[in-house]
């Protein structure tokens, strides 16, 4: 169970990312009004698709939600 937080909305669930699927793999904060945003990115001149897209997103220095995965490349 998740425990709620006034302004905030949380949920996970099993995805069937990991190998044990069994296990609860993916999660996902909200924020019932836009919330203050910021992250660090690598210096990498590479940079994954997801990457490069959050990176040209995280400028309004806003947000709503946060995905959160596990079992997986996190790139």
């Amino acid at each position: 169970m998740i425990d709620q937080v006034t302004g905030f909305k949380a949920a996970a669930i099993r995805a069937g990312l990991k190998k044990q699927l069994d296990k609860t793999d993916m999660g996902v904060i909200f924020s019932d009004t836009p919330a203050t945003a910021a992250a660090v990115f690598t210096t990498s001149r590479v940079k994954a698709a997801p990457v490069e897209l959050s990176m040209s997103r995280i400028g309004s220095g806003q947000c709503r939600a946060v995905l959160i995965k596990a079992g997986n490349s996190h790139a």
